[in-house]
């Protein structure tokens, strides 16, 4: 069965995992997954532990009950003495592989998540899931995702109220990359339904410092990415302050992403005690009231970005906004703030917590001459440590834009890999296309 099984692994020439230097991958298996899914993992990871650049620590965990099956260290040396080396955990691996048809045992991710945080996953490691996002746990079918998903409300609640709770997780993934392969894709009872599950997700592990990097059913592809050192969101999203109430909803929250707002300006804030209709000893994300800009004459467009931290962190938390002028062809910062057709207005270097009332101590801005709007604007930690979430506004033909952004548990570095920043944890893209292509 050993050799059979490496030979299946050999097989895997398309994938390749010497590309990033060596690091920790947890790799954590569902029960009852379909067969083309099973074999699939089987060959992924047996490439893994033979290919990956040695040094690599892979952690094989199974789901019910959340144990280690395997932990291997990928030893120096040619293929064949590789294959010697860690056949036996191969081996291990394919029969966890040929008892995931079991389908008496549970995928309970919170509970898995729990296991995982404290005993196999470090700061800054890699945890690769294979099962399903619709969570369902006989035990307490109130919160199952057959047909609904949950408000954002459960995120906030008392651990007693909610298995969502991140109350308690605050950081057990801080600095934790999640690749998940998704295999009930196929199950999802509507578009609604898969956008709102998977933007559940990612905030459930922002909230907790980690980040959703990758979320697709496709096995080979969430692999490579995982060994590649991929470290940018999938998406960026936030908690919504109107969604407070613990709820598993028929239809999908109303977000404040990509779209028009006529309301009174609002961004949020964790306070300990709340109006609204949950426990009062819960942590609620409780609207804040933001200076609004002052609207830019006819004929120009302001583009500003605020941040914010929940209430007791830190607020020396600063990041950066950069923005090129489209007349000019000028990226905007506080290392350049004027342009022919375009202006930076003030510095801000710490999250709000409190409003002062003044916007300029609020929002960190351009003002650009004309209609034209670029197609992106880029956002960098500068210092401090996320995570932070901010909002996005643009100002352009008398409507307002609001486009909510999360960021991961990193450290500031000061914007030094500007040149890379697409390849870099440190910087978060926010398209703008969207509301440029508006007439």
């Amino acid at each position: 069965m050993k050799s059979k099984f490496c030979i299946l692994s050999m097989a895997a020439a398309s994938l390749t995992f010497a590309a990033a230097p060596p690091q920790h991958l947890i790799v954590a298996v569902a029960p009852d997954l379909p067969e083309p899914v099973r074999r699939e993992v089987a060959k992924t990871v047996g490439e893994a532990l033979i290919r990956s650049p040695a040094g690599t620590q892979i952690t094989l965990v199974q789901a019910d009950p959340p144990s280690s099956v395997a932990d291997v260290r990928v030893p120096e040396g040619s293929l064949v003495l590789r294959q010697q080396l860690v056949g036996s955990s191969i081996a291990r691996f394919n029969a966890l592989m040929k008892a995931a048809t079991n389908s008496a045992k549970l995928w309970v991710l919170p509970r898995l998540i729990d296991e995982a945080g404290r005993n196999w996953i470090g700061p800054n490691d890699v945890l690769v899931l294979v099962g399903p996002a619709l969570h369902a746990d006989p035990r307490r079918p109130n919160f199952n995702f057959t047909t609904n998903w949950p408000s954002d409300g459960h995120l906030l609640a008392d651990p007693q109220r909610s298995p969502f709770s991140t109350v308690e997780r605050r950081h057990l993934l801080e600095g934790v990359r999640v690749f998940w392969v998704v295999t009930d894709a196929s199950k999802m009872v509507s578009d609604e339904q898969a956008s709102a599950v998977r933007r559940f997700w990612a905030v459930y592990f922002a909230l907790q410092g980690g980040v959703l990097v990758n979320y697709s059913s496709d096995v080979g592809s969430v692999f490579a990415n995982a060994s590649s050192g991929r470290s940018n969101p999938m998406l960026t999203a936030a908690i919504d302050p109107k969604d407070t109430n613990v709820v598993m909803r028929p239809e999908p929250p109303q977000l404040p992403v990509q779209r028009v707002q006529e309301q009174e300006p609002r961004v949020a804030r964790v306070q300990e005690n709340s109006r609204t209709n949950i426990d009062a000893h819960a942590n609620i994300v409780e609207p804040l009231k933001v200076p609004d800009f002052p609207k830019p004459p006819p004929g120009k467009v302001v583009v500003g970005a605020v941040w914010w931290r929940s209430l007791g962190e830190s607020m020396n938390v600063d990041f950066d906004i950069y923005v090129r002028v489209p007349r000019d062809r000028v990226e905007l910062s506080f290392q350049r703030t004027n342009s022919p057709s375009g202006r930076y207005f003030r510095d801000i270097r710490h999250a709000q917590g409190t409003t002062t009332g003044d916007w300029r101590a609020s929002w960190e801005a351009v003002e650009l001459d004309g209609d034209e709007l670029p197609p992106e604007m880029w956002i960098n930690l500068y210092s401090g440590r996320g995570p932070a979430q901010g909002e996005v506004r643009v100002l352009r033909k008398g409507r307002e834009h609001r486009i909510a952004f999360t960021f991961p548990a990193v450290n500031g570095n000061r914007g030094v890999d500007a040149s890379r920043r697409e390849r870099s944890e440190h910087w978060i893209r926010i398209d703008l296309q969207p509301i440029a292509r508006e007439p």
